[in-house]
């Protein structure tokens, strides 16, 4: 089954009934898929951030920037509030055309 990463940015981990969007997280999505209609989430990875130490500031500034894999049985609900993200209007629409673009590719 081939597979697809795509980048989220900015992806809201809720919405409210407003429409107002809160904790935005920034990642990485892995996709296994078989066409543009048969795909799923197969794993997710965050990008971390932490403080640079007194070291590290010269090469990095005042923060450095690590992936980090997100375990869906550590972090069940994370996990899942990103694959609904994903996988439902209107962020799906954003998949599927990555997926249609790189099978095209492939022809």
């Amino acid at each position: 089954m081939p597979t697809l990463d795509i980048e989220f940015n900015e992806l809201p981990l809720l919405v409210d009934l407003d429409g107002f969007h809160a904790a935005p997280v920034d990642g990485v999505a892995d996709i296994h898929f078989r066409d543009s209609q048969e795909w799923h989430v197969t794993g997710i990875t965050l990008t971390g951030y932490r403080r640079a130490t007194a070291a590290e500031v010269e090469k990095t500034g005042v923060f450095v920037q690590k992936w980090v894999p997100l375990d869906p049985q550590q972090h069940e609900w994370l996990y899942n509030q990103i694959c609904e993200r994903l996988e439902h209007a209107p962020l799906s629409a954003n998949v599927e055309a990555e997926i249609i673009a790189r099978m095209e590719d492939a022809l």
